[in-house]
């Protein structure tokens, strides 16, 4: 499913299938390539990569009030920056800074411990979990209580998160991570039977942008437009796999 969710392979996929489709109709092949160009082009549009996310975290305007009381702070991982060497090692990368960021601020706020959710990942020589809590001790002075370093997915987060907090008796927590990963999170967590409240970070700005360069493709909303793409898939991934 994973192949779905990258823009740049799935028109390598189609303009190769254009090309293959060519030798037999050369009018169809032509159409087909010619519509992964075009694909390529709309998602890679800031416009069109922003609208995608801000549809994902309007979702979170929709949730009710949760009447729970957290017992405690889960920042999910994403990925990392491997053998960096002015950190000595691996470090995070800017999608797991912003969601430590802001659990440092969340912790701050409420006291309350913090577990560290992420596996190791292809090439990286620590779990993902281990290198955010290393982050927290060394950048905000902030220990980690808990590190969960055997999932390898979002839902596989909220399972091996949900034992962890069990067996400390805690069925409520505050769950951070970006907004538009926010949905998926918060319904993999539901599955497991905890009661996350969502405190998701770095909310898209949809405010007005620029009439003309919202149309010009760049890498930016290429990536956002990947983002967004993720998810949706991902959801109805684990939709028909774990739910």
């Amino acid at each position: 499913m994973a192949i779905l969710a990258d823009p740049i392979l799935l028109t390598i996929i189609t303009l190769v299938a254009g090309l293959g489709i060519s030798a037999v109709s050369k009018r169809a092949g032509l159409l087909i390539s010619a519509s992964g160009i075009i694909f390529l082009y709309v998602l890679s549009t800031p416009l069109v990569g922003r609208q995608l996310l801000v549809a994902l975290e309007s979702e979170l305007y929709d949730l009710a009030a949760v009447a729970a009381r957290p017992e405690a702070i889960v920042i999910l991982g994403a990925d990392l920056r491997r053998r960096t060497p002015e950190y000595g090692g691996d470090t995070v990368d800017r999608l797991s800074l912003e969601r430590i960021r802001y659990g440092a601020r969340l912790h701050g706020e409420t006291g309350l411990p913090i577990l560290t959710v992420g596996g190791a990942i292809v090439g990286s020589e620590k779990p993902v979990a281990l290198v955010m809590a290393e982050a927290l001790g060394a950048d905000y002075q902030i220990s980690a209580r808990w590190m969960e370093t055997g999932s390898r997915n979002t839902y596989e987060n909220a399972k091996l998160s949900s034992d962890i907090l069990r067996a400390e008796g805690i069925q409520a927590v505050y769950l951070v991570t970006h907004a538009w990963h926010m949905p998926r999170a918060l319904e993999a967590f539901r599955q497991v039977g905890i009661t996350a409240i969502p405190r998701p970070t770095a909310w898209t700005y949809a405010g007005p942008g620029n009439a003309v360069g919202d149309l010009l493709p760049n890498s930016g909303g290429l990536r956002n437009s990947a983002y967004a793409m993720h998810e949706w898939i991902g959801r109805l991934w684990y939709r028909m796999r774990y739910y």
